[in-house]
């Protein structure tokens, strides 16, 4: 366990195992209501954690699909420096790669969420849990009737840094 010097992060025990997580209510329940698509009834900044732990940390793939429909526009698009993804199943694709690249590294948090206007931001870090040195970040999202229309993700350093850990982030 990593002592001193590094800040506290949120630990989510068993949100990959089935377990709803932090108070979160079943994806499947958010996603159909009367055959139609509805958004997550969660204000836009929590949101931005909820993409972390329900669909970048989800092993999953049948849940993190249904996380996907629910929480991003169906002609989304997704760009770091290296790459970028369109739609449903680019998100989908980008995740397996991710998870395929860096077997046992989670997605947390750093801090709230800041919005408005549409517009949010969420702080990351990514590494293997408990580790003192991980790859850190940011997302921003641009939010479009309550949708992730877009998603930039920007590492901390750019992608030099990631390797620096050993840890290459284009996938």
């Amino acid at each position: 366990m990593c002592k001193a010097g590094v800040a506290p992060v949120l630990k989510i025990a068993g949100n990959n195992s089935g377990s709803r997580g932090i108070g979160f209510r079943s994806i499947e329940d958010d996603i159909m209501m009367r055959g139609k698509r509805t958004t997550l009834s969660h204000a836009i900044p929590d949101l931005m954690s909820v993409n972390l732990l329900r669909i970048f940390n989800e092993r999953n793939r049948r849940r993190r699909a249904a996380a996907i429909r629910a929480m991003y526009a169906k002609d989304c698009f997704l760009a770091d420096a290296n790459d970028s993804v369109s739609g449903w199943d680019g998100v989908h694709d980008k995740v397996d790669r991710l998870h395929a690249a860096h077997p046992g590294f989670v997605f947390q948090p750093s801090g709230l969420a800041v919005a408005h206007h549409g517009l949010a931001c969420q702080r990351w870090r990514f590494g293997p849990p408990d580790a003192c040195h991980a790859i850190t970040g940011i997302d921003v999202a641009i939010f479009e009737k309550g949708f992730i229309k877009t998603l930039y993700v920007f590492v901390d350093g750019g992608p030099s840094e990631s390797l620096a850990h050993g840890w290459p982030l284009s996938v």
